[in-house]
């Protein structure tokens, strides 16, 4: 491991560079704490530094959460994969350029694309459900007719997370504490498919068969004749 000066300069580097308002790293190694550093505000307002104990946004860390109670609800089979989205909310317009369907979005092939207007006006929005938040980008232009290519963008991931809540009446984060957060009482199931196994590995779990749910596994080769050596977990 580097010298903690060593990481010391390189977490501020990258501090700099993103012009982030507040970080704090923690490394550990063996299951022991070897470095950790605060840095910035936590709150620029009120002049309050960073500290161990600051809390962070996860940030797209919300979208494995997402992924993971979709697939909740597929698995007790109240929701189609390979459905337009506006079946489940029925607000968000058509596109001429043809449907989205939800596996289009967990996979990041609706075309819809990444939030450009990322204004402190946006961030100091509130938004009482996810299906409210639609409107920041419910009629953007597409960047790609759907299914037809891979374009990251975090909207796919919203609109998810709104169809979730048509779906189970209640808002999104309550539904993901009650069914995804709080730790079950039944061992898990692990029963996977040899072509769930490798959409594990290349990241594509939405498009799982339909009842199975996995731990760590691992899928040393793809039926396109891939190999690869990729560890993945699924809730």
């Amino acid at each position: 491991m580097a010298p903690p000066a060593e990481l010391r300069r390189a977490a501020l580097a990258v501090h700099d560079k993103q012009r982030n308002i507040g970080i704090a790293v923690a490394l550990h190694r063996n299951g022991q704490p070897v470095f950790s550093l605060t840095a910035g505000a936590a709150d620029l307002e009120h002049d309050v530094p960073v500290t161990a104990a600051t809390r962070f946004g996860i940030a797209s860390l919300t979208k494995l959460y997402t992924a993971a109670a979709l697939l909740v609800l597929r698995q007790e089979g109240r929701v189609d994969l390979d459905a337009p989205v506006q079946r489940y909310v029925p607000a968000f317009p058509k596109r001429p350029e043809g449907a989205i369907t939800l596996r289009m979005l967990g996979t990041h092939r609706s075309g819809i694309p990444h939030p450009i207007r990322r204004t402190p006006e946006l961030f100091a929005t509130h938004y009482a459900t996810a299906i409210e938040a639609l409107e920041v980008f419910a009629h953007d232009t597409l960047v790609a007719a759907p299914g037809t290519r891979r374009v990251y963008s975090s909207s796919n991931y919203n609109l998810l997370a709104a169809v979730i809540e048509a779906i189970v009446g209640e808002r999104f984060p309550r539904f993901v504490q009650a069914r995804c957060s709080t730790p079950s009482r039944s061992p898990p199931r692990v029963s996977t498919t040899s072509s769930d196994r490798c959409r594990i590995a290349r990241n594509d779990t939405a498009s799982m068969t339909p009842g199975r749910t996995a731990r760590a596994i691992r899928c040393s080769s793809c039926p396109d004749g891939t190999t690869r050596s990729t560890w993945a977990a699924v809730a």
